[in-house]
């Protein structure tokens, strides 16, 4: 009754929305009091029925951050974490031996709740965390396999959920010499090897997985490549990058191309993301500001317009100019990006509740889901995804902070 009554009261403290789609720090504030609404307990984010260790949960916990009070941040969080994390540090139904890395991105907010309260229980659950990523079976290169029972697989989207949390430990709590490792691991047998491996020349873009061995009936028998650039999946990897970056230079990221140790690693890095940012530039939908589902092939008749990459290429897009990586008119192409989002993905309905539409719910790869675009556009589309919702309450963060 004590926690209800605390959210409610979090609730009236924030703005009422309009019926109109509101602007800036108003829309920020109108789509966490919408969220908040819809899910007064944290856990039930996504629909949950049932408590679960999510890294969706998490996402959009994260994008949270900042929107509110820190105390009111962490009364929510807390009705996510507090349910989930027993009084000795132990996650409710994980399973190391899982070995997901979807499991990790949740542990994100345990470095803002430890900050916070001080308790000891989340340093626990990072500490859990944290040894699942030093045991994650390894692909011959390297490279995290996405899961147990996805063997040899890497996937763009776990580069985000894991390598930010991966280096933020490090930084915090290992000595010089085992960050610097972690550090190293993070930009050659991660961030470089799967760019490497999923890179497509002839679309200029990152196809959405890669098969060490080559066996999987969605991977081709010469590269191991998916067969086609799932917007979202780019999104997780540009998130990854510019999370990492950001982790990685806390000083600043060094110029691109400044020719600092002959072809310096943070040149690969900022690399890697100008490239693919200008080439998803030029696919920017010109009359709505957003990208559509099917990347490499946009303009194709069925693909569509889709809410949750958008969100993700904005947030990448500012906070890559914000960090100096990325030229100011990104921020142009994530301006129109979010104008885009509001005209085309959002409405208010009649008790000022913010909702988002045209999110593709999920896709994935595996002997039934073989990666084709029909595929891809058979997924079904929902509303008020936290996968849309955490990136563009992060990219709105963005926005408002360099405006």
């Amino acid at each position: 009754m004590k926690c209800k009554l605390l959210i409610v009261m979090m609730l009236l403290a924030l703005p009422v929305a309009a019926k109109k789609v509101p602007k800036g720090a108003r829309l920020i504030h109108a789509i966490v009091k919408s969220e908040m609404a819809r899910h007064p307990e944290a856990w039930t984010i996504d629909g949950q029925q049932k408590p679960k260790w999510n890294y969706t949960q998490g996402l959009e916990l994260l994008g949270m951050y900042g929107c509110m009070s820190d105390a009111n941040w962490v009364r929510y969080a807390k009705t996510y974490t507090d349910v989930l994390i027993d009084s000795e540090g132990h996650i409710r139904g994980y399973k190391k031996g899982d070995f997901k890395l979807d499991a990790i991105n949740s542990g994100k907010i345990l470095f803002l709740l430890y900050d916070l309260t001080k308790d000891e229980r989340y340093k626990v659950a990072m500490d859990t965390l944290f040894q699942q990523l030093k045991e994650q079976p390894r692909c011959p290169e390297g490279g995290f396999w996405h899961k147990t029972i996805y063997p040899h697989q890497m996937w763009l989207d776990g580069q985000y959920m894991a390598l930010p949390f991966y280096l933020e430990y490090a930084r915090r709590f290992l000595d010089a010499e085992a960050y610097q490792a972690v550090e190293a691991d993070v930009k050659w047998r991660q961030l470089m090897l799967i760019e490497d491996k999923t890179r497509c020349e002839e679309c200029r873009l990152l196809h959405h997985a890669w098969d060490a061995a080559m066996v999987q009936p969605w991977a081709d028998k010469e590269t191991g490549q998916s067969a086609h650039a799932w917007g979202r999946a780019e999104g997780w990897y540009l998130m990854a990058l510019v999370d990492c970056l950001d982790l990685m230079f806390p000083d600043g990221v060094p110029p691109y191309g400044d020719g600092t140790a002959g072809g310096c690693i943070p040149d690969l890095l900022s690399g890697q993301l100008i490239h693919l940012s200008a080439r998803l530039l030029e696919l920017q939908d010109e009359k709505t500001g957003t990208w559509q589902q099917v990347l490499d092939l946009t303009g194709k008749e069925g693909n569509y317009q889709e809410m949750t990459c958008t969100a993700m290429f904005a947030y990448a897009f500012l906070k890559g100019a914000r960090l100096g990586v990325l030229e100011k008119s990104y921020r142009e192409a994530a301006e129109r990006a979010l104008k885009g989002i509001r005209a085309h993905f959002m409405s208010v309905d009649e008790a000022g509740l913010v909702s988002l539409h045209n999110c593709c719910a999920v896709a994935g790869l595996s002997d039934t889901r073989d990666g084709s675009f029909e595929y891809y556009l058979s997924e079904p589309r929902i509303d008020n995804d936290p996968k849309g919702i955490g990136p563009l309450l992060m990219a709105l963060k963005e926005y408002e902070l360099t405006r």
